[in-house]
């Protein structure tokens, strides 16, 4: 077997095993895996937690080997959809409800009527707090069809969400709220706004396009607005959603990602991270959204976000959040009134799309968590391509060389040797 047949398959075989080694390293990153429960009013033996689907509190908890991570959202109150996530460094720590405070309308002060404890019953420390609000949809009326949010030609009045009739429905580990209007404006009988929530225990891909990755600190998140009725022949809805963190610094930046094997197509990301010290959370999208229920690449739309405002004591917005059940009972009153407000409003569709008329329907998916945001990776095959292609050049360049110059080594001293040893001389056998 010449030298070069060896090398090739010995090549081969490395390609093989290199292939591998990759496959086995991105399977192992963020392979954190958390204990994940759902449930609806915790601990709640009241009749109204039974029979009235106003109450609401879902809990969602994942448990890790030194954490765990708690997402909170409810309605109650009347209030708009609230998020409220939660990190505590006690593994053990759960979410613990007095109802009779929570759920009560005589009530002005609801501190302590939510808060985080140990499994030894004592009060446990959350290290991250972090708080998203889905507060209004807004219609607009796009008469230049640059689906673009325009505040200027807002159409009033807006839906507000905390006066909608939500109502709870659990599968499993995901979580639906189906909001109703009965009697509000942009709401007929088939109309309604939802949002699916589900915590995930470990790190995959979610089923439904555009497939964002997500890992044991993560949670997902789809919002549809489905047979809202419009005021104009050019009007578009977009969502205004609040955000609040505790001794965190907000940004919102957006990147370029390929997805090659999941989804495949460059996108837009778009994120929106809380900042501190230790742990931050996170709010991560592709600015794609979907006009069909199916999520089919056919009916992909445009998201588009606008930049954070910084809210106003005096808004109506900041007052709603004073005034919010869940946060007002975990937070105080007085911790609440010094946290900052801000707003960020996402808008949907595309420049001669048919505006939201054309299909009555918007969907829209993202990753809300803690740490840094999941992020797209590269397929092992598409690896394994990409250094077949540019590093097997390479190697054969390298090892080519290295074989002339092995050649060449030997073939100088091969004649070097052969000028030491003498040429003309006469042999003469010894004589016995």
């Amino acid at each position: 077997m010449s030298f070069l047949q060896m090398w090739f398959r010995y090549l081969n075989l490395g390609l093989i095993l290199s292939c591998w080694r990759l496959d086995v390293a991105f399977s192992s990153k963020e392979d954190l895996t958390r204990k994940v429960t759902v449930t609806r009013n915790p601990g709640c033996d009241l009749k109204e937690c039974q029979n009235n689907s106003t109450i609401n509190l879902i809990y969602g908890r994942a448990q890790g080997p030194n954490d765990t991570l708690h997402y909170v959202i409810s309605t109650v109150g009347p209030s708009s959809p609230t998020i409220l996530l939660l990190r505590s460094p006690d593994a053990t720590a759960s979410l613990q409800v007095n109802w009779a405070r929570f759920v009560s309308n005589s009530s002005h002060d609801f501190a302590g009527a939510v808060s985080l404890v140990s499994s030894l019953g004592k009060s446990a420390v959350a290290d991250v707090e972090t708080v998203i609000v889905l507060n209004r949809v807004l219609q607009y009326n796009d008469s230049t069809d640059t689906a673009v949010y325009n505040a200027n030609t807002e159409i009033q009045p807006h839906i507000s969400l905390n006066r909608l009739i939500w109502n709870v429905t659990t599968l499993e580990n995901t979580t639906q709220l189906l909001g109703k209007g009965v009697g509000e404006v942009s709401f007929s009988p088939n109309s309604s706004i939802s949002m699916k929530f589900t915590p995930y225990g470990c790190r995959g891909q979610a089923s439904i396009l555009p497939s964002l990755p997500f890992n044991a600190n993560s949670s997902g998140w789809e919002i549809n607005l489905d047979s809202l009725l419009t005021k104009q022949a050019g009007s578009r809805f977009a969502i205004e959603a609040l955000l609040l963190g505790v001794e965190t610094n907000t940004s919102k930046l957006s990147t370029k990602s390929i997805d090659d094997e999941y989804a495949p197509a460059a996108f837009t990301t778009d994120e929106i991270l809380w900042k501190k010290s230790a742990v931050s959370t996170f709010q991560k999208w592709r600015a794609v959204g979907y006009t069909t229920s199916e999520h089919t690449r056919s009916s992909v739309t445009d998201v588009k976000s606008t930049s954070l405002t910084a809210l106003n004591e005096t808004s109506d917005q900041v007052k709603g959040i004073r005034a919010n059940r869940l946060l007002a009972s975990y937070f105080g009153s007085e911790k609440l009134a010094a946290l900052k407000v801000e707003s960020v409003i996402f808008s949907f569709g595309q420049p001669e799309d048919g505006f939201y008329v054309a299909s009555n329907f918007t969907s829209w998916t993202s990753t809300v968590g803690f740490g840094d945001p999941p992020t797209d990776q590269f397929s092992t095959l598409v690896l394994c391509m990409i250094f077949i292609g540019i590093g097997c050049p390479l190697l054969v360049i390298l090892f080519g060389g290295l074989y002339v110059i092995y050649v060449r080594i030997k073939r100088s001293g091969n004649a070097f040797r052969a000028k030491l040893l003498p040429t003309n001389y006469d042999y003469q056998p010894i004589e016995k």
